[in-house]
């Protein structure tokens, strides 16, 4: 965590210090293909999305189980990783960016039951570490001083490591008395989760340059194509299984600080953003 929150003031700074320039490129460096190497990191918030309860609904009496999602601020988790580019002409880039994503989701099904069992609730508490390869696209509309930027791309990811942990919390009613027992169902660690995912992603940021550094500032929402579940990993407690089917997006806040490979940011040159704007007089 001290390591995302200096490389975010570190990016502040950069922000800060930022600064329009003109005629950054040369004629010299036309046709050169413009590389840029970097970083990036941020913040994402997960969404888990049940898309089938395997409840206790075998048994007499079960209503259909409601499901309780976690609100936004535990669900937060954050990312960072290397960035590679590649300008494909004045307006676009190809962008690599490998790294790590670290997220946090938890939801509640509860199911109103009848006879000495009042209902049963399952919190579920789900971390996630996954390798991501995000492959994409940078398209800037504008030319001159025009710097919102727009994002899109698949992103493909491996599965390093995961938690997830679900308690059941039973309500018996006796003699009019409800009485509440918790109970651990299983901490199926990565055997409950595909080893593997895709998702594809879409955003818009903000394109800023001092000398040799281009920064962008983003905001992109990655939805996961695949469920996150594995299904032949289920396990049964009793009546039920404990394991739901589930899939993970995520809103994701960062920046992207990419230094030209050339000396200079080439931005208005051949195969590289045109960011630059006459500052020029007019006679």
């Amino acid at each position: 965590m001290r390591i995302l929150v200096c490389f975010l003031c570190f990016a502040f700074c950069l922000c800060q210090a930022a600064k329009p320039k003109s005629y950054l490129s040369s004629a010299s460096g036309a046709g050169k293909l413009n590389l840029y190497v970097g970083f990036h990191g941020g913040a994402n918030a997960s969404i888990p999305i049940v898309k089938k309860n395997y409840s206790i609904t075998s048994l007499s009496g079960a209503e259909e189980p409601t499901t309780k999602y976690n609100p936004f601020y535990q669900n937060l988790g954050y990312q960072f990783g290397i960035s590679l580019a590649i300008g494909l002409g004045n307006n676009l880039m190809l962008m690599v960016e490998p790294g790590i994503w670290y997220t946090k989701a938890g939801y509640t099904i509860s199911q109103p039951l009848l006879g000495s069992i009042s209902g049963v609730e399952w919190e579920t508490s789900i971390r996630t570490v996954y390798y991501n390869f995000p492959v994409g696209m940078l398209y800037k509309p504008g030319n001159g001083s025009y710097r919102t930027v727009f994002l899109a791309g698949v992103t493909p990811g491996l599965l390093n490591r995961s938690d997830v942990a679900q308690t059941e919390r039973v309500t018996r009613n006796i003699n009019g008395e409800e009485s509440i027992a918790d109970g651990r169902a299983g901490n199926t660690q990565n055997l409950a989760l595909k080893p593997f995912s895709l998702g594809a992603y879409a955003g818009v940021g903000y394109l800023l340059e001092l000398a040799n550094v281009m920064l962008i500032p983003n905001v992109k929402f990655n939805y996961n194509i695949l469920k996150a579940t594995n299904e032949n990993s289920r396990f049964s407690t009793g009546n039920s299984y404990v394991q739901n089917d589930f899939s993970l997006h995520q809103f994701m806040l960062g920046v992207a600080v990419l230094f030209s490979s050339s000396g200079n940011s080439g931005v208005g040159g051949k195969g590289a953003l045109d960011c630059t704007y006459d500052t020029r007089k007019k006679r």
